[in-house]
Parts: structure tokens; C-alpha cells; sequence
């Protein structure tokens, strides 16, 4: 916490969520027209994992991939989440 308060110059917790919460893209989930694949833990102590829930539920074309038991963007999982990436892009470029 200590180190997110100095980088965006803020003295206090509350200061920073407001800070980090301006920051959001949330308004622009919408505008993505690209396929996108969402890919994390399903238990992140780093970001919410909502976060990844919403995007890919808001974007469009967006994808949502939760690993069980894993953290911030599931390394836990780094095989199965290089594979379905890869699998993803395949289809999406058409080489599948």
C-alpha cells in the first residue's frame, strides 16, 4: 500500500481507491472490438478477481478463462494458460 501511495502521490487508502478507481476502464468494456481472453485465478490476492469476470463478460467478444486454487493471472497454471492462448489465437486468426 505504501508503495501504490507514493507512486500516485496520494497520503491515505481512501485517497489511492479513489485515485486507482479513476484510472478504470470499466466505461470503455463496451467500445473493445477485438476478441479478447480473460485469464486469471480464480482467488487473486493482487486484483480483484471480478475484474477479470467483468471484462470478459462486458467485452463483446470476450472470453473468460478462472483457474481453481490459483492466483494474479494463474501462473500457478502457466501450461494450461499458454495452451489455451495459443488455442485461442488459433482460432481467432483462423489457423485452427
Amino acid at each position: 500500500m505504501w508503495t501504490l501511495q507514493k507512486t500516485f502521490g496520494v497520503s491515505d487508502p481512501l485517497s489511492l481507491m479513489k485515485r486507482m478507481r479513476s484510472l478504470s476502464l470499466r466505461s470503455a468494456y463496451r467500445d473493445v472490438t477485438i476478441p479478447i481472453l480473460a485469464v486469471n485465478g480464480d482467488s487473486d490476492t493482487l486484483v480483484s478477481t471480478q475484474d477479470t469476470v467483468d471484462l470478459a463478460h462486458h467485452a463483446p467478444l470476450g472470453d473468460l478463462i478462472l483457474y481453481p486454487d490459483d492466483d494474479h493471472c494463474a501462473m500457478g497454471h502457466y501450461d494450461e494458460v499458454a495452451a489455451d492462448s495459443t488455442g485461442f489465437l488459433a482460432h481467432h486468426l483462423g489457423c485452427d
